[in-house]
């Protein structure tokens, strides 16, 4: 797979292929009353609420919604409709190995996508590359692992998810133990990297080369959700412990 080339990068962040990315940590304008909708993300997305837009981004790519998934289940929605080389994300930061797993449960397009559409769980964001890794699910069922590092975005490793439901909310998982990291949809273990050291992808990842350049964490870093490329990407039910 090539590499994507992200440009701009911030809290609630795009990045460009030369992806753009959108998304981050934080903060919209304020108002007297909270609106209906934000209350409604914060119930949904309490750890991410306030790095996730509603309405269009700043830079027109990516609008965020709160809607309803087929099962009437609500959930925070990310839609993209012109912009095949954008990613957006959104994360809080915490200290560094505070969170030892990670989960979401996402809804993905079946059609109007490109290979690179798909969505899922950024780990180890340091904002001072801005570096960090996800975990992706794309609407064929391929799972993938990524790194950004100063070259772009890139795989670590990727396989077929045996559990992988078409046309349904799919969860996906991440744990940790040690310097070794696994990742599981819908319960079962898609993908394993060892040896990572204290931040992804760190030396020794199986399935793919450590990604050059990533630089030692200052203390904190961030993790939360993220999509790639275009697509109606849903989220619910994010977890970090």
């Amino acid at each position: 797979m090539s590499y994507l080339r992200p440009t701009v990068l911030t809290a609630c962040c795009i990045l460009a292929l030369g992806l753009a990315a959108h998304g981050g940590l934080g903060g919209g304008e304020g108002s007297a009353a909270t609106p209906p909708d934000q209350v409604r993300l914060s119930r949904l997305m309490p750890d991410l609420a306030a790095a996730l837009p509603l309405g269009p981004t700043a830079q027109g790519v990516w609008t965020g919604a709160v809607d309803r998934d087929a099962a009437g289940r609500g959930r925070f929605l990310l839609n993209n409709d012109t912009n095949e080389t954008s990613i957006y994300y959104g994360y809080r930061l915490d200290e560094a190995d505070a969170a030892d797993d990670l989960s979401v449960e996402v809804s993905l397009p079946r059609s109007g996508v490109t290979q690179l559409s798909g969505a899922g769980l950024l780990f180890d964001f340091q904002p001072a590359g801005p570096n960090y890794c996800a975990f992706v699910l794309h609407p064929d069922g391929v799972a993938g692992i990524y790194a950004r590092d100063r070259k772009g975005l890139h795989p670590l490793a990727q396989a077929r998810a045996a559990d992988f439901r078409a046309g349904h909310a799919n969860r996906l998982t991440l744990r940790r133990s040690g310097d070794s990291l696994a990742a599981f949809v819908n319960g079962s273990k898609v993908l394993q990297l060892a040896d990572l050291g204290p931040s992804c992808p760190g030396p020794g990842a199986t399935g793919g080369k450590p990604a050059a350049g990533m630089p030692v964490g200052e203390g904190r870093e961030g993790s939360g959700i993220i999509a790639l490329s275009v697509g109606r990407f849903g989220f619910r039910d994010f977890h970090l412990q």
